[in-house]
């Protein structure tokens, strides 16, 4: 048995326990309830019965997450096993303390532990006290120790129900009246009513919380809009489960008041439409373009035509001379220079604003494409059917740079978007449209060059700073060695050329090892040495501007000349 001593310190505790938490909240609560169920013992006699059980209590809260509860109840305990049988009633009381850590809605689970006293008298069949009993060999109560779990359903703010498991180690092995060295326990399962005895407070500001509530969930009882969102404290608990004391729950940046009333968004989804867009992003992000606008950064992207940002139909909002203007875009302010400007935003609960068959998170995060704009790129193809459909680059009107805009290949010639030579035939498909060749037709691709008559050789590329030729290059000067092979009498001139970065005598130096790489890899495929030329001309003659990664890709390139 629990010694007296032990037992007063696990009192002492609990009664700390309560003190320290009237301390950090002076609301107690008190109520009362009862216990109605089933309870079976775990003795020495294993073939056990179910019992009635009953128990009252009274529970007193000095906080909001755990009472202290003290009890009185009353059960049988029945077992028979090989001969053995005992009955015996039992008087249980006990205090405890039950822990309540969830408080936000109508059930609330809980557990509990406690420590008390029961009187036990065990009996035979004919209700004749057993042998032990008989003769006194031992006292009939002994200490205990409840746990268990439950839970309550607030039916009303003053009443619940709810049911409870209930373990109950005792300090005794003598309710059944044999002693085996264990000790005897019991456990059962019971429905509960509770219901408080104490008043609740009013709801003082009309903002549908009562003020215990409020207290809970620390908003201000004299104030209905805590975080002055534009949205009651009751409302945002009961109706939108948003938090009252954050007035933007999801982190949008929209208060909650603005997400339900304004703009009939989710003030718990920061991204309602699903788009990869935060809703304040969509609706407080615009964008003010001029119409003379080039080389605007965008998404954390530079060079772009601002024709492939913002569409510019339509008239400006207000006629405006030139003069700085302040851009808000995702990689951060930047100042351009205007013309006319508008503003422009997307929808926060349209996932696809321009109905291109991307989300408008895709367009801005994934492929930098303009969200307002079905067509960023101005091909003919919506940025949808580029990403989804044809892998062509919808920032890029010509995805495989053979002449034709990707919009052209694919509704127009039939040809591949993504390969410059969809025939294979050793002329790229737009200059095949020029020649008047068919480009789905490699027999016709031996081309007529006249003498003095310059080609450049798109796809001809070489590792980054050397004259190795990369395998798509060998794959283009296969057909052009078919195409030399058909003129035997030809003789050509290899050029080569690159951009600006670096010095000059290197990219002079570089662009002449190239055109020999050329000439090398077309001698080993079969043409004689003596019909090719080299020379190198370093950046001393671009096509296209230098400033830009588009230009400097084009001046990065190989010419042949036929000079005979």
């Amino acid at each position: 048995m629990v010694s007296r001593r032990s037992l007063g310190f696990a009192v002492a505790c609990l009664i700390l326990c309560a003190w320290q938490a009237v301390a950090q909240d002076g609301s107690p609560g008190m109520g009362v309830g009862a216990t109605f169920g089933m309870v079976a013992p775990r003795t020495d006699v294993d073939a056990y019965q179910d019992s009635p059980y009953g128990r009252a209590f009274l529970r007193y809260y000095p906080a909001d997450v755990f009472a202290l509860e003290v009890g009185a109840g009353m059960a049988r305990l029945e077992a028979s096993s090989m001969g053995d049988f005992f009955t015996t009633l039992i008087y249980p009381f006990d205090i405890r303390l039950q822990l309540q850590p969830v408080k936000e809605s109508k059930f609330q689970p809980f557990a509990f532990a406690g420590v008390g006293f029961l009187f036990f008298d065990p009996r035979d069949a004919h209700d004749n006290r057993l042998p032990r009993n008989s003769n006194h060999e031992y006292g009939k109560s002994t200490s205990y120790v409840p746990v268990g779990i439950g839970g309550e359903y607030y039916v009303t703010d003053q009443a619940s129900f709810g049911l409870t498991a209930t373990y109950n180690y005792t300090m005794t092995d003598n309710i059944d009246d044999i002693e085996l060295g264990g000790k005897d326990n019991y456990w059962g399962v019971a429905l509960q009513v509770f219901g408080f005895l104490t008043t609740r407070n009013n709801d003082l500001d009309g903002d549908g919380l009562l003020n215990d509530e409020e207290r809970r969930l620390r908003t201000d009882p004299l104030n209905p809009d805590t975080d002055g969102d534009g949205l009651k404290d009751g409302e945002e608990v009961h109706n939108y489960g948003t938090d009252p004391l954050n007035p933007d729950t999801d982190g949008d940046g929209l208060q909650d008041g603005e997400e339900v009333f304004t703009h009939k968004t989710d003030p718990l989804d920061p991204d309602t439409d699903h788009d990869g867009l935060q809703d304040g992003y969509e609706v407080q992000t615009t964008y003010q373009v001029g119409r003379s606008l080039d080389g605007l950064l965008y998404g954390g992207i530079q060079g772009l035509n601002i024709r492939r940002i913002l569409d510019l139909s339509g008239p400006a909002e207000k006629p405006r001379t030139e003069g700085p203007l302040l851009a808000s875009l995702p990689a951060g302010p930047l100042t351009v220079y205007r013309q006319d400007t508008r503003r422009v935003t997307t929808d926060p609960l349209n996932p696809d604003t321009d109905g291109d068959g991307l989300t408008d998170g895709e367009e801005v995060n994934t492929y930098r494409t303009n969200p307002l704009k079905t067509d960023t790129d101005g091909d003919l193809l919506t940025d949808g059917d580029e990403v989804r459909s044809y892998r062509t680059d919808p920032l890029m009107p010509d995805t495989d740079s053979d002449g034709l805009t990707d919009g052209e290949e694919v509704q127009r010639y039939r040809t591949n978007p993504l390969v410059a030579d969809t025939d294979n035939g050793g002329v790229p498909d737009g200059r095949e449209i020029q020649m008047k060749l068919n480009p789905l037709d490699p027999a016709d691709d031996v081309p007529i060059i006249k003498v003095g008559e310059r080609i450049i050789l798109e796809g001809v590329n070489f590792e980054t700073n050397k004259a190795s030729l990369l395998p798509g290059a060998r794959e283009i000067l296969d057909q052009v060695a078919n195409s030399l092979l058909g003129n035997p009498d030809a003789e050509v001139a290899i050029h080569g050329h690159t951009d600006n970065v670096g010095g000059a005598k290197y990219n002079q130096d570089l662009s002449l090892r190239r055109a020999e790489s050329v000439k090398t890899y077309l001698v080993s495929l079969g043409i004689a040495a003596s019909r090719m030329t080299t020379r190198g001309y370093g950046f001393t003659k671009p096509i296209a501007d230098n400033g830009t990664a588009q230009g400097r890709a084009k001046n990065r390139r190989i010419e042949f000349v036929r000079i005979k």
